[in-house]
């Protein structure tokens, strides 16, 4: 989910971008739960990761700033923090909100 330079090179160039897809498990305006992600060893809580959220069925797209808040490699869980969201991004989740309301009990 991220990608780093490596110290000893720090004229190659940029970091490679690299996208992977992952379903969520929940989410809100201040974070999501991933599932079905094998964190690395080197995924720490605080860490910030940046990435995009696209529908499934549209196009409509929106950049998010994280921070990892936990890695759990047994249920195979990623919980982030959002950091920063697009206002793209937020409209979106907005939007999905409203479309599916929590459920009465």
């Amino acid at each position: 989910m991220h990608s780093l330079r490596p110290e000893d090179n720090p004229d190659k160039g940029d970091p490679m971008k690299v996208t992977m897809n992952y379903p969520t498990i929940n989410w809100s305006l201040s974070g999501m739960l991933l599932g079905e992600y094998d964190p690395p060893d080197d995924v720490k809580p605080d860490m910030q990761l940046r990435g995009i959220i696209r529908t499934e069925k549209s196009q409509e797209s929106g950049i998010f700033t994280a921070k990892v808040v936990r890695a759990n490699p047994v249920r195979r869980t990623l919980a982030l923090a959002f950091t920063s969201l697009s206002s793209e991004l937020f409209d979106m989740l907005e939007a999905g909100i409203k479309k599916h309301p929590p459920i009465d009990m």
